[in-house]
């Protein structure tokens, strides 16, 4: 019986040696690996253990595979330009009330205009200038066809016909262009008055045309058209009816908020003492929204049941657009919805408002490029500045490369 005993005693205590020995095995090659003193670690083997460490790929070890790839190129104003699809005659550009989802861009080829030589081009409105140590040369519409001579002695203004078209002006007549060709129209400034003149002015124009602004004794209201009056006649200025509110100012500059059965649902608030791009988002609502003013000048978004949208602390509203806010606080500039989220990190040097659903942006690095309403990077900031959308036309530049012309497409 002792013998059994002594037996099993030596046998245990191997096994315990036994597993002592292995473990230091193992503790031994682990340290040999990290310090690559193995037999099988050669140079080759090292130096590749080294670029994945570094997160870099192991490389191919066929010799010519890895002459033939080639590294991706940085993208430029260029390279961008050519990986969009070229807008022909026969393509629409977008032409728009709000920009919707629809970012689909298409490149239409500044060639058309000629050799610019010392040339510079300018937009307005849709519509491409070129110019020449100030003087207009020539004038293209949204596809790029020659307008010159079919609007020779109109101006083109900031005013839009009832279906948002751009107006030109000559001796108290209005007209727009349409298929290259000049036609007259008449402006109904009572009703299609925005009370913002800027290209930016396009963003109200959906208002609903069952009700109709009314002048009386000097003043205005808003009816119904069988009618019906929802807002008396009493005030300086009355807009046009959107998602159901509308908007009336009186003398002192305040903001009236009236629902579509005329009941009042704020007053407390102002309407911008300017009538420039500066006071983008006033006058009309959007989602549910519209901007305004206290009696001290500050900055706010007015919701339509008369409450007001927190705007972070240290930032400013420089426009609402789209159903977008553009801010501007101390560490740049950014966009916030309707429902007061951000839909991009407040960081740009500079910002534009949006435009038919896209926003000129220029990084810290000072090039512009674009977003689209969710937020994402449509245009890449590779440009050395962006003017639009306005129309569909994106005029950009690059110092490099010259200029581009870029179309939104119609749905």
């Amino acid at each position: 019986m002792l013998t059994i005993m002594k037996k099993r005693m030596i046998t245990g205590l191997l096994q315990y040696i036994g597993a002592a020995v292995l473990i230091l095995a193992s503790v031994l090659t682990v340290f040999a690996f990290d310090a690559g003193v193995l037999p099988f670690m050669d140079e080759d083997y090292l130096d590749a253990r080294s670029q994945a460490l570094a997160g870099t790929p192991l490389p191919d070890m066929n010799e010519e595979d890895i002459q033939s790839e080639k590294p991706q190129q940085a993208v430029t104003a260029a390279t961008f330009i050519s990986s969009l699809p070229k807008a022909g005659t026969d393509v629409i550009p977008y032409v728009g009330v709000y920009g919707g989802g629809n970012a689909n861009l298409a490149n239409r080829p500044v060639s058309s205009l000629g050799v610019l030589g010392d040339s510079k081009l300018e937009l307005r409105c849709g519509f491409i200038i070129k110019t020449e140590n100030g003087k207009v040369l020539s004038v293209y519409d949204s596809q790029l066809r020659d307008i010159t001579t079919v609007i020779d002695g109109w101006t083109l203004t900031y005013l839009r016909s009832a279906e948002g078209k751009p107006l030109f002006t000559k001796d108290g007549q209005h007209a727009y262009v349409e298929n290259g060709a000049l036609v007259p129209c008449d402006y109904d400034a009572v009703n299609l008055d925005k009370g913002v003149y800027s290209e930016y002015t396009a963003y109200p124009m959906g208002y609903d045309k069952n009700y109709i602004v009314f002048k009386n004794g000097g003043f205005y209201g808003m009816k119904k058209t069988d009618g019906t009056i929802v807002v008396p006649a009493e005030f300086m200025d009355v807009y046009g009816m959107s998602e159901g509110y509308c908007i009336a100012v009186d003398g002192e500059k305040r903001l009236h908020l009236f629902d579509q059965n005329g009941t009042l649902i704020s007053d407390e608030y102002f309407v911008s003492q300017k009538d420039d791009a500066s006071a983008v988002g006033y006058y009309f609502v959007k989602n549910g929204v519209t901007r305004a003013c206290t009696s001290k000048g500050e900055e706010i978004l007015l919701r339509t049941d008369g409450n007001v949208i927190s705007v972070p602390t240290g930032f400013t509203v420089c426009a609402y657009s789209d159903g977008v806010a553009l801010l501007k606080g101390n560490s740049g500039y950014g966009y916030m919805n309707s429902k007061g989220r951000w839909i991009s990190t407040p960081d740009y040097k500079h910002a534009l408002p949006f435009s038919e659903g896209l926003a000129v942006f220029c990084d810290a690095d000072g090039n512009y490029g674009m977003l689209s309403l969710d937020g994402n990077c449509v245009v890449p900031a590779v440009f050395s500045n962006i003017v639009g959308c306005f129309d569909g036309v994106i005029l950009a530049y690059a110092e490099e490369y010259g200029y581009y012309i870029i179309n939104k497409l119609a749905a």
